[in-house]
């Protein structure tokens, strides 16, 4: 009987949830809440997106005005990985149930794949004639932020928790770097490379970018920010 009391006293403060919603976009989030004071836990996020092409890319192409072909969605691919660190603090009467107020802090990397499509004059030809190309910048973006979130949880029975996010938002910063390992022998092909990067606008962002006979590079660095609203996680306290 006394081998059994710390058992019981440890039940009930873990949960590991899903997020439903996102499995719809290749969105793989996992999170583990503890309960570590009487109204406070403690809870660990992790999401995985794996490298792929642009979800919804019709959706967005119809509906965001994204359908203009030098965009080039198609050859567009994006993958993710994210950390969120989160202590919750609940107004009800005990912790892991009903509403709660969650800053939080999340590190983040974005794996890119960024088409730009170029077009120049092709001295190898005679007569010289234009050529287009699409160069595909390869690389990773960083970011680091903060923020706060308002959620609800619910017991489904016994064991089973429903984990509702409301409304929530984070802002910090990112840096990363792109890079484009293509030869480019002549100075008429790296100029227009560099004219295409000179006509993506970035904004909020700030880049800079080499172009070279070895391909090109480009530096970003500038705010982020994210909103997190209607997340829908299911999962089991033990």
């Amino acid at each position: 009987m006394f081998v059994l009391l710390p058992s019981l006293a440890m039940a009930q403060k873990n949960a590991i949830k899903v997020n439903l919603p996102s499995l719809a976009i290749r969105n793989y989030h996992v999170q583990y809440e503890r309960k570590i004071l009487p109204k406070i836990t403690l809870n660990l996020g992790v999401r995985i997106m794996p490298k792929g092409s642009l979800p919804m890319q019709s959706t967005l192409e119809k509906y965001a005005g994204l359908d203009d072909p030098d965009l080039e969605l198609g050859k567009f691919e994006i993958g993710n990985t994210a950390f969120t660190l989160e202590p919750r603090f609940y107004l009800s009467k005990k912790a892991m149930k009903g509403f709660y107020i969650a800053p939080y802090a999340r590190y983040a990397t974005f794996d890119l794949t960024l088409p730009f499509k170029y077009t120049y004059n092709d001295p190898a030809t005679v007569p010289p004639q234009s050529t287009t190309k699409t160069a595909l910048f390869n690389g990773k973006v960083n970011s680091f932020s903060g923020g706060l979130m308002f959620g609800t949880q619910f017991n489904l029975g016994k064991r089973v928790v429903l984990d509702i996010w409301w409304l929530g938002g984070h802002f910090g910063s990112s840096n990363g770097d792109l890079r484009f390992d293509v030869a480019l022998p002549t100075q008429e092909e790296r100029t227009a490379v560099e004219n295409s990067i000179k006509d993506f606008d970035p904004s909020p962002f700030k880049i800079k970018y080499q172009v070279g006979p070895n391909g090109a590079v480009i530096e970003s660095d500038g705010p982020w920010a994210g909103i997190r609203a209607l997340g829908v996680n299911l999962g089991i306290r033990f």
